[in-house]
């Protein structure tokens, strides 16, 4: 990987960060160029390419110890001021990177690294909540990985629609389902197709509103892999200052089985626990 490529996806990161945090500066600019009450669309907590910012050791079962560690988030670029004050309607950008490493050889080796670019509008209404996102996905081999395997890289991209849509049929319980198509893929004879359906539980806010718990799953076929079944369950709590400011820590554990989310081992199936950190930054 390149040195110039990091150094944009840093350089990127901390624009987005710091633009972000100066919008909150205003906590009454709900709306409007860059507006100041975050996502229309919430996280999807269990989804293992959700952006974010965590790190986490994998135990893969009959394997040895591996790590993830990702970074990433939206920005609300303009959220338009609708008649009913319980729609709203939002356009963001986004990104992030997910790297893959193996922990268990003495330089913890960069095994694969995925950069994602997103473009969400997003809609609400009450209960109900939708995405529709262009994205682009690329994976490639790590340094680390190539000069142990000696092997040529290949590069592998996707450029994707997706659809998704989300509803809270009551205060604890979200339920969602989506459809994602890819328009171009390289290798070019890649599936197109994916479904995604997933359920989110929560708690209420304990200690004084600084404690919430969470138990999460997402199930996702990809065409590309002859719609084998992948699924991913994460359990976790929460810990807030104010919930309202969007900032938390949140530590979890997660099971994860089927065939891997990074793109250079989409063929290569897994079944592994992890346990890990996710930072809010509000």
């Amino acid at each position: 990987m390149r040195l110039g490529r990091v150094s944009w996806l840093l350089v990127t990161g901390l624009c987005l960060l710091q633009a972000s945090c100066r919008a909150a500066e205003n906590p009454d600019d709900s709306s409007g160029f860059l507006p100041a009450s975050g996502q229309i669309f919430k996280p999807l907590l269990a989804d293992p390419r959700e952006l974010q910012f965590s790190v986490r050791p994998v135990l893969a079962v009959g394997h040895r110890w591996l790590g993830d560690a990702d970074m990433g988030g939206y920005l609300g670029l303009y959220r338009w001021n609708l008649p009913d004050p319980n729609q709203a309607l939002q356009l963001s950008v986004g990104g992030g990177a997910f790297g893959y490493f193996d922990l268990a050889s003495k330089t913890d080796a960069m095994q694969s690294v995925d950069f994602y670019a997103n473009l969400p509008l997003d809609y609400s209404r009450g209960p109900w909540s939708a995405r529709f996102m262009i994205y682009h996905t690329s994976s490639h081999l790590g340094d680390d990985y190539l000069a142990t395997q000696g092997i040529t890289t290949t590069k592998h991209a996707w450029d994707n629609l997706r659809f998704l849509i989300s509803n809270n049929p009551m205060p604890f319980l979200r339920v969602y389902g989506g459809y994602t198509y890819a328009f171009r893929t390289l290798p070019e004879d890649l599936g197109r197709s994916a479904l995604q359906t997933g359920f989110e539980c929560k708690s209420g806010w304990h200690d004084q509103g600084h404690l919430q718990f969470y138990w999460a799953n997402d199930f996702q076929s990809w065409q590309r892999v002859g719609w084998n079944p992948e699924f991913t369950s994460q359990a976790g709590v929460k810990f807030a200052k104010n919930p309202q400011q969007g900032r938390a820590l949140t530590l979890f554990i997660e099971f994860e089985t089927g065939d891997q989310p990074q793109g250079q081992f989409y063929l290569q199936k897994q079944t592994l626990w992890d346990i890990g950190l996710k930072f809010e930054l509000g």
